[in-house]
This record gives structure tokens, sequence and C-alpha cells, in this order.
């Protein structure tokens, strides 16, 4: 069915005479009542139909009554996954207000907030988001904020580094010491910092079990359905 969605969240803003027509028998398809006749006729009329030996006019108010069996649940499914998307942007503005107030109050409160700031905010946002997809989707996720920076270790060569700012999932919430990028090779990230893939990286399900993409802990069994990474530039708007 997710395809089907994709499918119609592609085409539900075009102004075209099908799109329209969709709209209309989708609208119809809302109304309980209706389906409620239609199945009440055809409780009534098969059994009529059979008794009178109206085989045809029997199987097609079977027919009937199956399709629009299929179509209410069409209907209800989309209606369903409308109410989730609209309930997910709802408790996104909400939790985004409670951080923008969080923060505020973190900056009166600390002197030294500047060094602080961006590993305060990132951890806020990982918890807050965990917190949105757990009750709104009912999933587990993992959410990070990772960065690069180049770290000089005994005034060596700068070597570039990967930190965690922030992280929540089920297992933890602390973030581990920064360690060279270098060290990150087998992981997807890593192939979005070196090649600068700024923007939405997304791995759907089947790129996910290909090991020359993504890289299976066997440490860890947990089955990752999506990978959303989102790359921005900080200080430098080439990397």
């Amino acid at each position: 069915m997710n395809k089907v969605w994709d499918w119609i969240d592609k085409i539900k803003n075009e102004d075209s005479g099908f799109v329209s027509f969709l709209k209309w028998c989708y609208a119809i398809g809302k109304i309980s009542w209706i389906h409620a006749l239609v199945s009440a006729a055809a409780g009534i009329l098969i059994p009529i139909f059979f008794e009178k030996n109206c085989y045809k006019s029997m199987v097609g108010a079977i027919v009937i009554a199956i399709l629009d069996i299929l179509y209410a649940y069409i209907c209800n499914e989309y209606q369903k996954k409308l109410f989730i998307s609209r309930k997910f942007t709802s408790e996104l503005l909400e939790e985004f207000s409670s951080l923008i107030k969080s923060l505020n109050i973190f900056v009166q409160n600390e002197t030294e907030w500047k060094s602080k700031i961006f590993r305060t905010t990132s951890e806020m946002v990982c918890e807050k988001i965990y917190s949105i997809f757990k009750e709104v989707f009912k999933c587990e996720t993992r959410i990070s904020v990772e960065y690069v920076f180049q770290k000089t270790i005994q005034n060596r060569n700068p070597v570039q580094h990967v930190k965690m700012a922030g992280r929540k999932s089920r297992h933890r919430s602390k973030t581990r010491k920064s360690v060279p990028l270098e060290k990150k090779r087998k992981y997807y990230s890593y192939q979005i910092f070196v090649n600068n893939n700024k923007g939405m990286n997304i791995l759907e399900s089947e790129k996910i079990h290909d090991p020359n993409i993504w890289y299976k802990n066997l440490e860890n069994n947990v089955d990752v359905k999506k990978y959303i990474g989102i790359a921005v530039s900080v200080l430098d708007d080439e990397k």
C-alpha cells in the first residue's frame, strides 16, 4: 500500500480531471453510511438471488459488496495516513516551540552558553524527534547529530574527525569521543561527509539490505527500515 500512497501524494496537487475524480471518490468513500447501505443491500439481495436461482445476479451482488469493502478500506486507510501526517506536523511544531523556549532559558541562565549551545541543542533535538516518532508512528528510531572538524594532535598535520553532538535511541543517549573520519569508512554517513552530499540522503529498505551500501553491525540485531540523513554546511559553504 505504501506505493499507492506515494503515488497519490505525488499526483494529488495536479490540476486534472482524473485527480478531481479521485478526490470526489475519496470524499464519497469517507461517508460510512453509504458503505453501510451497500452492505445491507447486498446482505438482503444475495440470499434472495440464491433462492430464485439467479446466480449471475448473486455473483454480481457479491462482487459489488467485495469492491465496496475494498473501496471503504482504501479510503479509511488514507484518512488515517492523513491524520497521522497532520498529527506529526502538529507535534513537531509544538516541540519546536518548546525547544525555542528551553534554549532561551538556557542562554539566560548559562554564562558560557556559546561554548555549549550546539551540544545542548543537538541533545534536545534528538530527544524531541525520538519522542515524536515514538508517539505518532509507534516505531523505534535512532536520532543523532554528527559533525566533522579538523583536529590537530601533537603538532601533527590536522586530521578530519567526526563527533556526535547528540544521540537518542532505546539503547543509549550518551555520545562517545570523536574519532578520525577514516575509522567510520564502513558506515554510510562516511560517504555523505566524504562526497559532500549536502541535502537529503535517503536509503530505502532495499538499499539498506545491500551490503555494498549499508554496513550491518553483527552485534546489533535491529532491523533498519529506512535511513534519512540531512547534511548541511556549517561555517563553510563548500563542505
